[in-house]
């Protein structure tokens, strides 16, 4: 049972590991989140004829791919962790690059439809 015990505990470090890291990666998600709602939540009043609303439905959809592939990232990570027990604990932190990122390009484009 010893010999049992200690890649148990090994891969629940490494998946702990990941999963810490991970609540970061959450948080930036939902900051981030909060500002794409209240930087676009009114923005269409003031070019309402000359919008570009469907450059603006993909700046959303180019904010949501890249949250959703961050977590993709963060997911897989967490697996490789598990079975190898290796501890990924930067990965969320790519993943955290990779929202931020996201939310950047998606406000950039954003802009552009709106002008």
């Amino acid at each position: 049972m010893a010999e049992r015990t200690a890649p148990d505990r090994s891969r629940r470090r490494a998946v702990a590991a990941v999963v810490a890291v991970a609540v970061l990666q959450i948080v930036t998600a939902v900051v981030t989140t909060v500002v794409w709602i209240f930087r676009t939540m009114f923005a269409g009043n003031a070019c309402s004829p000359a919008c570009d609303w469907v450059g603006a439905d993909r700046a959303g959809m180019v904010y949501a791919t890249f949250v959703v592939a961050s977590f993709a990232i963060t997911a897989v990570a967490l697996l490789i962790a598990w079975r190898r027990e290796k501890d990924l604990a930067w990965v969320p932190l790519i993943g955290v690059a990779v929202t931020v990122g996201g939310l950047i390009l998606s406000l950039w484009l954003f802009d552009q439809a709106m002008s």
